[in-house]
């Protein structure tokens, strides 16, 4: 097997992107690893557009598997995993949200994209699958405007923001003040999720230019992968709109 690594120190943490041959049918893939949380990204895109579509085809899913934890599902006979949880759709939504705005939304062609939950610790997968995500775009032959970074930022009962704090440490509620997933590229932010107990303003603006930082680095990092590994993109034809169907709207 073909094995390719690339590291990177996130909140005093190695962030480690995995490229090999497991999924080498689908159009970019890697695996993503925090602590001993890791994550399999998959992209793939239709070859032939959806005539008559009006709407961008995008498909995100986030796919939470018991054995990541060490556990087996359902009874003595039954051993299948359910529908998705509250956790899985949330997680999906984020990756969505952060991605979709950055495709050419002309384009009619389905694109989709699998985060499977290899394994977990107490490192939050959700970040690791957003950023695995943009990775595994990247590095494909998918026409997409990215990479994105994204972290979560955390202050609890101190001065110090925490970036991606455990799971553990989120779940005190005795020291819990604020909670941010920040998203975004170039200096911007383009999705954002919180929850706090009475914080201001400022703190949040602190948070937010801490997380900018952030996010620069895991940028810079996937471009070095990009341009190392990276396929090139593929150019989708615009469709030409017709003088007639111009005028109706004008």
């Amino acid at each position: 097997m073909q094995k390719k690594e690339y590291s990177i120190e996130i909140g005093g943490k190695n962030l480690t992107a995995i490229f090999t041959d497991l999924a080498e049918q689908a159009h970019g893939s890697v695996m993503l690893k925090y602590g001993e949380t890791i994550v399999l990204a998959t992209a793939c895109m239709s070859h032939d557009k959806q005539n008559g579509l009006g709407f961008f085809n995008l498909t995100v899913d986030y796919v939470e598997r018991f054995y990541a934890s060490g556990k087996i599902s359902g009874s003595r006979f039954v051993k299948r995993e359910g529908k998705p949880s509250e956790d899985a759709i949330l997680a999906s939504r984020v990756i969505d949200r952060t991605l979709r705005p950055l495709f050419d939304q002309s384009i009619r062609h389905a694109v989709q994209i699998i985060v499977t939950v290899i394994s977990v610790d107490d490192n939050d997968s959700t970040i690791l699958a957003v950023n695995a995500a943009s990775l595994a775009l990247a590095v494909s032959n998918i026409p997409w405007n990215g990479p994105i970074g994204c972290v979560r930022i955390g202050k609890y009962d101190s001065e110090n923001l925490i970036i991606n704090p455990s799971q553990k440490l989120r779940e005190d509620d005795s020291q819990y003040k604020f909670d941010l997933t920040v998203c975004g590229k170039n200096g911007n932010i383009n999705m954002i999720e919180a929850s706090a107990h009475q914080t201001t303003e400022e703190e949040l603006e602190k948070a937010l230019e801490r997380g900018s930082e952030e996010i620069t680095k895991l940028e810079n990092f996937q471009k070095t992968i990009i341009k190392e590994i990276g396929r090139e993109k593929r150019v989708i034809e615009k469709e030409i709109i017709s003088p007639e169907s111009v005028k109706l709207f004008n």
